[in-house]
């Protein structure tokens, strides 16, 4: 398999509910060479956190009061994932991605997804400590990188 142009993306989100995004990480592989890292905040829906998730990602309600809501952001990201290999530490992100997308009423894309977690089969936070990723988890464009140079990682292993 020769894969060298891709997406990796991840998604905080504000509760346990996959629609509450508050972050949005995602790194673009073109021919084998990082063109560009995005990493945006979002406000979720009612601006709505748990303090769990607060204290775990960082993110609070001051900090996206004005930030712009999924649906306003999904035409910047759409073209970074529809018909295109896609990346995601595991399936809870793109579950998080197709609710999203219900939730605000927006088409699904067609994608190629490859799951970290499926390639190792191995949990991304083992992962990411066996590979001595020095990340901040709790950052989604952290992890969009780290599982950017884990596929990358496994194409090269499969050679």
């Amino acid at each position: 398999m020769h894969i060298d142009t891709f997406t990796s993306l991840e998604f905080k989100t504000a509760t346990e509910r996959l629609t509450s995004i508050c972050q949005i990480g995602l790194v673009r592989i073109v021919n084998g060479k990082c063109i560009g890292e995005f990493s945006i905040l979002v406000q979720p829906p009612n601006n709505y956190y748990w303090d769990s998730f607060i204290e775990k990602h960082r993110i609070n309600p001051l900090v996206t009061d004005r930030s712009p809501k999924f649906s306003l952001l999904w035409n910047k990201i759409e073209q970074f994932i529809h018909n295109q290999n896609v990346i995601v530490p595991n399936s809870k992100t793109i579950e998080c991605l197709n609710q999203t997308l219900e939730f605000y009423r927006l088409p699904k894309p067609c994608l190629i997804q490859y799951n970290i977690s499926d390639i190792f089969k191995e949990d991304y936070n083992l992962l990411k400590n066996k590979y001595n990723f020095v990340s901040d988890s709790d950052d989604a464009l952290n992890v969009a990188k780290s599982c950017a140079m884990l596929f990358e990682f496994s194409l090269f292993r499969k050679k």
